[in-house]
């Protein structure tokens, strides 16, 4: 008499997908870094960083991955993100003054100290294209050279908010696309899970 094998039981996605707790910030960044989404990350580490940095900013996981790079050694975020911040802020606020592909000029506004209502201009964040050629960004392919408004839009908001109103970043220094970063970025061992990282402490 032949012995009755066992049926091979292998879980759906879906079924793999509810055994995740995604509460649990480890099953969070496996499920960003693999989803092939977000191409710039290239690791589970590189993924829980740009999610811990956007709780720090008040984001979810998934805007965290969206808005943030981490590009040699600083913080990036997309200047959409960056004026979401501040538009979402109860106490600041920004309009856009001029902008072409020549200059951006956005003015900030903030509430008076100890006063619940009213805005009072901080002053404004502003970027050249002239600025940006005298530091040699304008080259051939870059994004000076294909979309120089939003470049210029991107630089002048971080400017503006650097300048400003740097308690909605945390008082982290924030960098756009519109900044230009020199200085090579150290390589850093890949790890494929983040049990690896801890294990190497």
């Amino acid at each position: 008499m032949s012995e009755t094998l066992p049926a091979v039981v292998t879980e759906s996605p879906l079924e793999q997908f509810k055994a995740l707790d995604l509460t649990d910030p480890h099953d969070i960044t496996q499920v960003m870094v693999r989803s092939g989404f977000f191409r710039d990350v290239e690791s589970l580490a590189e993924g829980a960083v740009k999610i811990i940095a956007g709780r720090e900013l008040g984001f979810g996981p998934f805007a965290s991955m969206q808005g943030i790079d981490i590009v040699e050694g600083r913080m990036r975020l997309a200047s959409a993100t960056l004026g979401a911040l501040v538009k979402g802020h109860p106490d600041y606020d920004f309009r856009v003054r001029g902008w072409d592909a020549t200059e951006c000029r956005i003015e900030f506004f903030g509430h008076p100290v100890g006063e619940a209502a009213g805005w009072e201009s901080l002053g404004f964040g502003s970027f050249t294209i002239e600025e940006a050629q005298a530091a040699g960004s304008v080259k051939d392919k870059s994004g000076w050279k294909k979309y120089p408004r939003a470049m210029l839009w991107a630089r002048a908001m971080s400017n503006g908010v650097n300048a400003h109103c740097p308690d909605v970043g945390k008082g982290i220094r924030i960098y756009t696309e519109g900044d230009d970063f020199k200085v090579p970025r150290p390589t850093a061992p890949k790890v494929s899970d983040l049990n690896d990282l801890l294990e190497g402490e």
